[in-house]
């Protein structure tokens, strides 16, 4: 991943009134590099769009490439660095978008179609016992509907709606996902993100998704809603500092376990 990001890509794929919402996303998937202390347990998370086609901060269609790994302790650690487990994230996706030019800064919509392909795993150590649970898999087709306000108003509305067909999936804790590969399902997610102008190029932001995955086979039911509230200011990048809340399900390899914890972050986003 540290190759890639060094590969002389342009830093913009789409205009910047595009990729800051995703950047500023409450998705415990979005495209930044962080760190987020929650549930008195950090994690730290390395993830970007890398643009294939459709370079120009103009272009209107594209392919791109948004590798992801997030890495986390598990529930009680009393480790500071997060070591014991992650998940990694590859998503490839070809998208359209209507309006949104830079020099118009208008309203804009956007549609997308992503395979996505995830795995979570446990970091134990060669000498301990296996875990049954030490792997996850997710696969989907994912289908995003993006509409935006003006970027150019001092208040900008963002919605989201992902829909998402899960093949080749398991997540159960009690079965061996690699021999488990059989589950199709659907899911999604819907996300409202609103934007304040206040003061010069600073930004404060309140960005609430809620996602699930109906239950099916291998396939644990999940359903969280996760709300991050901060500011942001693009200055070699987007920089931005927040505080959330998460009630739901878990992400990783305890997808199974339901949490209601508050937190803070800091991520950035080429």
């Amino acid at each position: 991943m540290a190759l890639l990001l060094a590969l002389p890509l342009p830093a913009i794929a789409e205009p910047p009134a595009v990729t800051v919402v995703e950047q500023i996303s409450a998705s415990p998937d979005a495209p930044a590099f962080g760190f987020i202390w929650r549930g008195q347990a950090p994690r730290a998370i390395l993830a970007a769009a890398l643009p294939l086609v459709g370079s120009a901060p103009d272009a209107t269609l594209g392919l791109r490439l948004t590798p992801f790994v997030e890495i986390y302790n598990n529930p009680g650690s009393p480790l500071i660095l997060p070591n014991e487990n992650w998940r990694g994230r590859l998503s490839a996706e070809f998208w359209q978008l209507w309006g949104g030019n830079p020099t118009s800064q208008g309203a804009w919509f956007r549609t997308g179609i992503a395979y996505e392909h995830e795995s979570d795993h446990s970091s134990e150590r060669a000498d301990e016992p296996k875990l049954v649970s030490a792997f996850r898999t997710l696969n989907d087709l994912n289908l995003r509907l993006t509409a935006s306000t003006a970027s150019a108003n001092k208040f900008v509305l963002t919605a989201e709606l992902d829909s998402r067909l899960y093949v080749f999936s398991c997540t159960q804790p009690d079965v061996d996902c690699l021999d488990y590969l059989r589950a199709v399902s659907y899911g999604g997610s819907f996300e409202l993100t609103s934007q304040l102008r206040f003061a010069g190029d600073w930004y404060g932001f309140w960005s609430t998704q809620l996602s699930w995955i109906v239950p099916s086979g291998e396939l644990v039911r999940e359903l969280r809603l996760v709300s991050h509230l901060g500011v942001w200011k693009r200055r070699a990048g987007t920089w931005q500092v927040f505080a959330l809340g998460y009630v739901g399900s878990d992400v990783g390899i305890y997808r199974e376990t339901s949490l209601r914890q508050v937190g803070v972050g800091i991520r950035w986003a080429p």
